[in-house]
């Protein structure tokens, strides 16, 4: 899970795999969500983070997460589980999405 305090930057993890997370070290100074669309926990968890938030239709590798808030999605949809992850994030007060 992100650092403790006010967290106005959100990490949305997707389901695409990638296999350097380096590139996150320098955004993981200040608070953050960790919010996960779907499969993106796989991604999130290889990156060494723990999801704050959990959301998708499972259909793309992604399950519940015990410890997390966990949101479930019709598989009908008028948005994908990406942009369902994005709006939680900013509707927990993120000002600041950064995809990964």
């Amino acid at each position: 899970m992100g650092t403790q305090g006010k967290r106005e930057r959100a990490l949305i993890f997707g389901s695409v795999r990638e296999s350097d997370w380096s590139f996150l070290k320098p955004r993981l100074t200040e608070p953050f969500w960790v919010v996960c669309a779907d499969g993106g926990v796989v991604n999130a968890r290889s990156a060494g983070l723990e999801p704050d938030v959990v959301i998708g239709d499972w259909d793309s590798g992604g399950a519940p997460v015990p410890g997390a808030n966990n949101i479930s999605l019709s598989p009908e949809k008028d948005m994908t589980d990406l942009q369902a992850a994005m709006e939680q994030a900013l509707s927990l007060g993120a000002r600041e999405l950064l995809l990964c």
